[in-house]
């Protein structure tokens, strides 16, 4: 059985067997290069059974350049060059990994700073989520890619009023998002293009 999900600019589709959720301008990317899938599915299938591959290693493909960023023992996180454009992608094959889950949370997170980005004292924003999927313990997310500063070296760039404005930003983000697993610095960084910060991994408890 398969149910389907529409809702400002995202869908979403259930089964029994896998979930899958999308929004419309990724949809719209991958059929104006359909040939991206199926291109990108060698040089990381490559990359993710290679065990001597470390950070760095990276493979290409019909113009299009897939680059291991990190490997953890969950999952493993990629950059995608293709057509243009930078991705990051993040692949798993445990279940707590969950690809479509980390979709859903985001977009319901992205809904939760809307309403409370008026008592915030920072800018904030949810990682710009592009693509859940998960089928078993087979897990994807994708989103574009974006070059965060981690909060610890980003604080000390910051006066004693930035880090009074930081700090109280935290502290309201700790309390309205208390239903998610996870939730803290190391999932947050700072994007020197948006002077905001930024929220990513995020999974509901």
């Amino acid at each position: 059985m398969k149910k389907g999900f529409q809702e400002a600019g995202v869908r979403r589709i259930e089964s029994d067997e896998w979930r899958l959720g999308y929004t419309n301008d990724f949809k719209a990317f991958v059929h104006e290069h359909p040939a991206i899938i199926r291109t990108v599915i060698k040089p990381l299938s490559e990359i993710a059974n290679d065990q001597k591959a470390s950070a760095g290693s990276s493979k290409e493909e019909g113009g299009i350049k897939i680059t291991l960023e990190k490997k953890r023992y969950k999952s493993n996180s990629y950059s995608i060059e293709a057509y243009g454009k930078k991705f990051f992608l993040k692949m798993g094959r445990y279940s707590k990994e969950r690809g479509y889950d980390e979709f859903v949370a985001s977009v319901e997170a992205k809904k939760k700073i809307a309403r409370i980005q008026d008592r915030l004292p920072m800018k904030v924003d949810i990682v710009d989520y592009q693509l859940g999927f998960t089928q078993g313990k087979l897990n994807f997310f994708v989103a574009p890619w974006i070059n965060l500063k981690d909060l610890v070296t980003y604080r000390h760039e910051l006066t004693q009023e930035q880090k009074i404005a930081l700090d109280s930003t935290l502290s309201i983000l700790f309390e309205e998002f208390n239903d998610y697993e996870d939730f803290g610095g190391p999932n947050m960084g700072y994007n020197p293009e948006t002077n905001s910060l930024v929220i990513f991994d995020l999974q509901k408890k």
